[in-house]
């Protein structure tokens, strides 16, 4: 049944693009795919229909994943969800490698008004992936884990952070031991 639906060359690239970037949004995967956006809905819906790929909606985002083969952990799809936007990405990826950074400590390090840093980072702290404490010192929340699905989905992402966040991670781990 699952080759019949994926007979379509379109549906077929839709899907492979979610397996490949699972937590991809709307706007990315007709990036990465190429196909108008009528079409992609419109295929979307198909194969979530089918049960071949899942739906979730975080606030306003709605990320993909694929329903079969390589499920997503429903925390890490959180996780996942967060790290697909790049500036919330940035602010995590500086957290990890600097943790208890304030505000003020941030600003300097990202191309962004102080309001729109603080606008991510509040969204950061009430989804529960960062944290702050009483002097205002931000910290990711489970960093082991956010580290361990930045690892685990490194090639999805196409960022030089990533990879720089990824040597500086495996590195402080090998020192640890």
């Amino acid at each position: 049944m699952e080759d019949k639906i994926l007979n379509l060359e379109a549906r077929r690239r839709i899907y492979e693009a979610i397996k490949e970037f699972p937590g991809i949004h709307m706007r990315e995967l007709q990036r990465r795919t190429g196909i108008a956006l009528g079409t992609l809905r419109y295929q979307v819906r198909f194969l979530e229909k089918h049960g071949l790929i899942v739906e979730k909606k975080e606030g306003r985002m709605v990320t993909y994943y694929p329903a079969k083969g390589r499920e997503v952990d429903a925390r890490d799809k959180r996780y996942l969800a967060i790290l697909r936007q790049e500036l919330p990405r940035l602010i995590v990826l500086h957290l990890l490698m600097h943790p208890y950074s304030t505000h003020g400590e941030m600003k300097g390090h990202f191309n962004v008004s102080p309001s729109t840093l603080s606008y991510h980072l509040k969204r950061l702290v009430d989804s529960g992936v960062l944290s702050r404490d009483g002097r205002g010192r931000y910290f990711v929340k489970d960093e082991e884990r956010v580290a361990k699905v930045l690892i685990a989905y490194r090639q999805s992402f196409l960022d030089a952070m990533v990879d720089a966040f990824v040597r500086f991670w495996e590195g402080r781990k090998e020192r640890e031991e």
